[in-house]
């Protein structure tokens, strides 16, 4: 395409649209490509009607141009006009989603690549006429995602059809990880993008972004790895009105995830400690750097230091909490054994509102040692200390957490009574993870899934005990597999 061409198009924001076509996919395209005055309708018949306005045709051109009345001198605006510029400007990045998307191979040199890998039959390769159109959007839909351009991006999500699901930590989390990159969330398998500099408001709501979070707000889901999601909701059904999709300037939670280092070496986790080199600190270095330049950390209404890795371990993690931030409201997520009195002091007087969110997994020294590896004793001091400190009104909210796996499930339900007397104003089960210091096998045993969709009778029948009608007690990780396995052994 063009420069003019292209600057015809980016036009056509600055002046009245009319988008014509489908009533679910009209608004969907004007919220991914920015549009806010705009009309729509389903067929065109009076062309002079909309004299002033730029016309839109949220569908390919093939399958449109006979139907349309003619324009005079004036050309019609397709799906395809859309998907073309949209490629042009990911060539534009300053910093590719990966090296291979630097210079993005064709579709079909892709398609031939997944027909060599017999991820794609070749037979149903045959039967496609034309890149990006209705024909072969089943194609796209096979393929990896991270192996689309945004254009293909853009068709897969918008033709992505909803399910009884309702989450909407896509819309509302972002995730700072160790290179720069800047997910939605840790289950989401298309990145918004990378911080470099001052760009990081940016992208959290440029085209790529929108197209990622369009897949959560028409509630489609399609870009998401749903069967290791922890937070998702299954409903019988979803209202959701697709002319309000909304846009946000930036999360209303961000979470660090940029230091693996921890004192701890959980075997469902890390095989072994893991450290960082000079290198690694580095590229550490620079991502704070870029997030603090960016105004990250002044403009989300909560940070969670951290996603990953020890918030009072990790040297980085330690000098943002202790030295550069100093905002109104943070959450702190540890493993508890260095949440004492004089790691305390040192963040009590830099924020406001403190939330602590502590990974225990057990209540018995025995298992704690067998999951954790660390000191049992100190860290029941920790959490008595922090129970004290909510008693005490310093901190706002404090959370237990509890992997359920083979080796601790037994004792969910004294986890809740332990739980009760700290005064925690949450419980919360989380299923176990395949992070992938396990072998398939191992982790199978482990998680106590079966076919991913049933949980273990032992667990279901521990799950009967009244205790987890606590109102503090979230079981929503495993909500969906408690449904199947009370219809397969019965209430």
């Amino acid at each position: 395409m063009t420069k003019s061409k292209r600057e015809v198009i980016l036009k056509v924001m600055e002046q009245k649209i009319l988008l014509v076509g489908d009533a679910r996919i009209c608004p969907q395209v004007a919220y991914v490509m920015d549009w806010q005055n705009y009309e729509q309708v389903d067929r065109l018949t009076d062309v002079n009607k909309y004299a002033g306005y730029k016309i839109v045709v949220c569908d390919f051109k093939r399958h449109w141009r006979r139907y349309l009345p003619s324009r005079g001198g004036g050309r019609y605006f397709y799906l395809d006009d859309i998907c073309r510029e949209l490629d042009q400007q990911e060539q534009w990045q300053s910093a590719p989603i990966t090296p291979l998307t630097a210079k993005p191979r064709s579709l079909w040199r892709r398609i031939n690549d997944h027909i060599r890998a017999g991820t794609v039959g070749i037979a149903m390769v045959r039967r496609l006429k034309r890149h990006l159109t209705l024909r072969n959007f089943k194609l796209i839909d096979r393929l990896p995602v991270a192996s689309l351009r945004l254009s293909e991006l853009l068709i897969k999500v918008l033709y992505s059809r909803p399910i009884n699901v309702a989450c909407d930590r896509l819309e509302t989390e972002a995730r700072a990880f160790d290179r720069g990159e800047l997910r939605g969330c840790c289950d989401v398998k298309v990145p918004f993008g990378f911080i470099s500099g001052s760009n990081g408001l940016e992208i959290y709501d440029d085209v790529r972004a929108r197209i990622v979070k369009l897949s959560s707000l028409n509630r489609s889901y399609c870009l998401c790895d749903l069967s290791i999601c922890q937070y998702v909701k299954y409903t019988p059904a979803v209202n959701y009105d697709l002319k309000e999709l909304r846009r946000r300037e930036y999360p209303v939670t961000f979470v660090l995830v940029t230091d693996k280092t921890c004192n701890l070496k959980c075997p469902s986790c890390r095989p072994n400690y893991i450290t960082t080199n000079d290198v690694q600190n580095e590229h550490i270095q620079k991502v704070h750097q870029d997030l603090l330049t960016a105004g990250w950390f002044a403009k989300v209404d909560d940070l969670m230091v951290a996603g990953m890795g020890e918030a009072f371990y990790s040297p980085h993690y330690r000098q943002l909490l202790t030295k550069y931030l100093q905002r109104e409201q943070i959450t702190i997520y540890s493993n508890g054994t260095l949440f004492n009195e004089s790691n305390w002091n040192l963040i009590k007087s830099r924020y406001q509102k403190i939330s602590v969110t502590i990974s225990v997994d057990a209540v018995t020294a025995e298992t704690y040692r067998k999951l954790r590896g660390g000191d049992f004793t100190q860290l029941l001091k920790n959490l008595n200390f922090i129970s004290e400190l909510r008693k005490t009104g310093q901190i706002v909210h404090f959370e237990l957490c509890f992997v359920v796996q083979r080796d601790n499930y037994h004792e969910m339900a004294g986890f809740v009574r332990f739980s009760q007397a700290l005064l925690a104003d949450r419980v919360h089960f989380l299923r176990l993870g395949d992070w992938g210091a396990l072998r398939p096998k191992q982790y199978r045993q482990k998680c106590m899934l079966i076919k991913n969709k049933y949980l273990a009778r032992e667990l279901y029948d521990v799950l009967q005990d009244p205790i987890f009608k606590d109102p503090r007690v979230d079981l929503t990780a495993l909500q969906p597999y408690l449904a199947n396995s009370a219809k397969r052994y019965g209430k």
